[in-house]
């Protein structure tokens, strides 16, 4: 068992949660239970995730659910992918956010 707040993977995912909350806010509010709400459990799924795996006592369960957070993972790309498809973000913010997604997932397998 680890505190998940010092884990580098967890800290990213955090942050990332948090510039996801931030840049929802500009979103129309129209989308307030759609793709707003789903980018927000996402995102947080992911750090929940995390959080939870790292309460865990045996490596196999821990491995397993990284695999969960991967999913996650690409689940907030794909939103982020149609948010920008809907022009709800500018291109490069929708890039930006998209690298730190899949920095996150890359991070959970190194």
């Amino acid at each position: 068992m680890q505190d998940f707040q010092t884990v580098d993977t967890w800290k990213r995912a955090h942050g990332l949660v948090l510039r996801i909350y931030q840049e929802t806010k500009s979103l129309p509010r129209d989308e307030t239970f759609g793709i707003t709400m789903q980018l927000r459990q996402s995102a947080t799924a992911i750090a929940s995730q995390i959080t939870g795996s790292c309460a865990k006592q045996e490596n196999k369960e821990f491995a397993g659910d990284f695999h969960k957070v991967a999913a996650h993972c690409t689940e907030l790309e794909y939103l982020i992918l149609l948010a920008k498809d809907l022009a709800l973000w500018p291109p490069a913010l929708s890039d930006e956010l998209m690298a730190s997604a899949i920095e996150v997932r890359k991070m959970i397998f190194n």
